[in-house]
C-alpha cells in the first residue's frame, strides 16, 4: 500500500512520553492511527522497529522514523469488469484474481481495482447498494481465490475463522533450484527490512512469528513447484521464506527471483 507520508524527527532534548502520545501532538493525527501504524511495524527508533506503544524516554539524538498508511477509501466507483467468480451465493462469493491486479483502491491508484469491478458486479442488479468486503488479501503479482462477504455479519463470522486458522490456505509457487527435503516447515520472526522498508525479512531481532509448511510436488532442472500452506498470514510470507530458506519464488524481483537459467527458451517462458 501506498503510504501518505514517511518522516523523521531527531530529538534536541530529552523526552519522557508515551509514543503514540507525542506523535499524534506532532503530527495532528489520531492515537488510534499512530498506533495500527505502529502495531504495522512502521516506526523506527533509531533504526530498530519499535512495536510499543508504552511510556517511553527518548534521548537527545534519538531518531524516530514513522510510515503512515493511508485509510482506506471506503467510496467505490463501480467498474465491469471480465471477473472470474468461481462460487456465489446470497451471503459471499469466491473470485479467482489474475496476476498483476490491484486489490483495492489506494493513493495513486484510485481504479481498476478487483474491489472497483466487485462493487460493479455486486451492485448490477440490486436495489440495495452492497458493499463487497475483502476477508483476506493476496498481493498485486500473485493470482488466487479471494473470499468476498456480502453482508457485514458475514464478514465478521468469516474473518474470525481466518484468524482463528479454521479455513486451511493453500498456494502453489515455482521456485528456484530443489529444496533440501520434500516436507517441511519454515518458522521463523517476521518483520520489516532494516534496510529497504518495502520489504520484509526473516532475519529480524524483534518481529511476529511467521509459520509455513511446505510440500515438493514436482522438481525440474531449474525449478521446483512447491505447495505451501500458511499457519499465520504475514505480508509477503511465502515471498520471503522462500527467498529464506535460498529458493526465491520465480519472477518476484523484490526477494531475488529474477535470474537466467542459461537456456534461452526457458528464459524467455520465464521472463
Amino acid at each position: 500500500m501506498v503510504k501518505e507520508f514517511y518522516t523523521i524527527f531527531s530529538f534536541c532534548k530529552n523526552v519522557s512520553q508515551r509514543v503514540d502520545s507525542l506523535l499524534s501532538e506532532l503530527l495532528l493525527i489520531s492515537r488510534n492511527r499512530i498506533q495500527k501504524n505502529i502495531e504495522r511495524e512502521n516506526l523506527l527508533l533509531n533504526g530498530k522497529v519499535l512495536t510499543k506503544n508504552s511510556f517511553s524516554k527518548f534521548k537527545k539524538g534519538d531518531v524516530i522514523e514513522i510510515e503512515i498508511e493511508p485509510i482506506e477509501q471506503l467510496s467505490l466507483t463501480p467498474e465491469k469488469m471480465d471477473l472470474d467468480i468461481v462460487f456465489e451465493n446470497d451471503d459471499f462469493l469466491i473470485v479467482n484474481k489474475p496476476p498483476n491486479l490491484v486489490v483495492h483502491p489506494a493513493p495513486g491508484h484510485p481504479n481498476g481495482t478487483l474491489l472497483n469491478g466487485l462493487f460493479y458486479h455486486l451492485n448490477k442488479s440490486k436495489i440495495n447498494e452492497i458493499k463487497p468486503g475483502l476477508v483476506h488479501r493476496i498481493d498485486k503479482d500473485t493470482s488466487g481465490l479471494l473470499v468476498v462477504a456480502k453482508k457485514t455479519e458475514i464478514f465478521n463470522e468469516l474473518s474470525t475463522l481466518f484468524a482463528k486458522h479454521n479455513i486451511q490456505r493453500e498456494y502453489t509457487a515455482f521456485i528456484w533450484g530443489t529444496l533440501k527435503e520434500d516436507v517441511g516447515i519454515v518458522k521463523t520472526l517476521h518483520g520489516r527490512d532494516t534496510k529497504n522498508r518495502k520489504k520484509f525479512s526473516a532475519n529480524v531481532k524483534k518481529g511476529r512469528i511467521a509459520v509455513t509448511h511446505f510440500k515438493v510436488e514436482e522438481i525440474f532442472s531449474h525449478i521446483s513447484i512447491v505447495k505451501l500452506n500458511l499457519e499465520t498470514g504475514r505480508t509477503h510470507q511465502i515471498r520471503v521464506h522462500m527467498s529464506h530458506l535460498g529458493h526465491p519464488v520465480v519472477n518476484d524481483e523484490t526477494y531475488g527471483g529474477i535470474r537466467k537459467t542459461g537456456n534461452s527458451q526457458l528464459d524467455k517462458l520465464l521472463f
